[in-house]
């Protein structure tokens, strides 16, 4: 509809699938891959000279109706070159919390997930005089009295965890935080810091409660390992958030009812869970080894992705013939997939109904009264 304009996506779905998005969608112009922070400069004063785009590293675009693709862009050095974001330009009433990234990347292999391979499996981290900084000014100068810190293995390194622990309290910025977790970096000394400091919320990845599939996911950990590390944040943190994946297309039924009664262990201790089904990531392992096996159905398909599109037939359509740029609306066929489906759906564990468990464990919805009630 409006040829004149440049379409440019980026970011980690667009990456994923840069190839075969092109490919198909001609009024895509340019895919950004990887960190974009400088690639697109590069990109904006190319179009607006009008210079080839073949010397830029990090692109995917088309030149002569051919798909091209520079080499890869490297990795930021240093992320305190980076200026922070332009709070001024938010308006906060239309956030539930802001997100702030201390790090980028995770070094982990868990073979379900596209994150490290996105990273290159390299995790990058601000100073934290530069990272204390953001917080500042989210503290004074916008008065949020809450934050979560979105790093995908934020507690990679406990010593400066428990550094930033110490400097956010000899500041004195009084703020409530949240924070993912890895189960096997928690310990009491960096759980009791983390309480002491204002956090209120971790979240782990816990995926499975069969350490046979956590050894096949390269999870790294053992459910023992993690309900430890449960009972501990339990003790210290207001919410302890959980999740959980079924329907590893080598997952059997005994190991889906592993996972199941963990779940429930879990969930009468005290802690949230979020459980779905696996969804394919273009970038992971899993989906190298077994994209031949994509299915796809809107009934199973997650809410996280489907949410309004259910009844819109023109997006089911799209969905169905581009399953190479979608697969993350697909699922892994499998002998028992549509059986654990149902059982999980009865039981409330399925994507259309967990959200009810989940929204126990959102405290930056409410306010403390609020929340108390419940």
């Amino acid at each position: 509809e409006n040829p004149e304009k440049t379409v440019v996506m980026g970011n980690i779905g667009a990456t994923g699938v840069h190839q075969e998005l092109m490919e198909n969608f001609p009024c895509v112009d340019v895919v950004v891959r990887g960190e974009g922070e400088k690639t697109l400069p590069h990109l904006l004063d190319a179009l607006e000279k009008g210079a080839p785009l073949k010397n830029i590293c990090g692109l995917t675009y088309r030149e002569k109706g051919n798909v091209r693709a520079t080499p890869d862009q490297e990795r930021i050095a240093n992320l305190d070159d980076l200026p922070h974001p332009a709070f001024d330009k938010v308006d906060f009433s239309q956030y539930l919390v802001p997100n702030i990234m201390y790090s980028r990347g995770c070094p982990f292999p868990c073979a379900f997930c596209d994150i490290a391979p996105y990273w290159d499996r390299r995790n990058t981290r601000r100073s934290l005089s530069n990272f204390l900084e953001e917080i500042k000014i989210l503290r004074e100068e916008y008065n949020q009295e809450r934050i979560v810190i979105v790093d995908d293995t934020f507690t990679l390194n406990k010593k400066l965890v428990i550094e930033f622990c110490e400097a956010l309290q000899r500041e004195g910025l009084d703020i409530q935080w949240g924070c993912y977790g890895r189960v096997d970096l928690m310990d009491e000394d960096i759980i009791k810091a983390m309480a002491e400091s204002g956090c209120q919320k971790i979240y782990y990845g816990i995926e499975s409660g069969s350490n046979d599939v956590l050894n096949a996911m390269e999870k790294g950990f053992t459910i023992e390992k993690a309900l430890k590390a449960i009972d501990i944040s339990l003790k210290h943190f207001r919410v302890v958030q959980t999740s959980f994946v079924w329907g590893f297309p080598f997952e059997t039924m005994e190991q889906f009812h592993d996972t199941f009664f963990t779940i429930m262990h879990i969930i009468k201790k005290g802690a949230a869970v979020k459980a779905v089904l696996l969804t394919p990531f273009p970038l992971s392992k899993l989906y190298y080894q077994y994209k031949d096996t994509l299915k796809f159905s809107k009934e199973m398909c997650s809410n996280l992705y489907m949410a309004g599109f259910h009844d819109k037939p023109e997006v089911i359509t799209l969905i169905k013939e581009y399953k190479d740029v979608f697969p993350s609306f697909y699922y892994y066929d499998s002998e028992n997939v549509k059986e654990k489906y149902e059982l999980a759906k009865a039981v409330g564990l399925s994507s259309e109904d967990i959200w009810d468990t989940w929204e126990r464990a959102k405290w930056y919805y409410h306010d403390d009264s609020e929340s108390n009630a419940e």
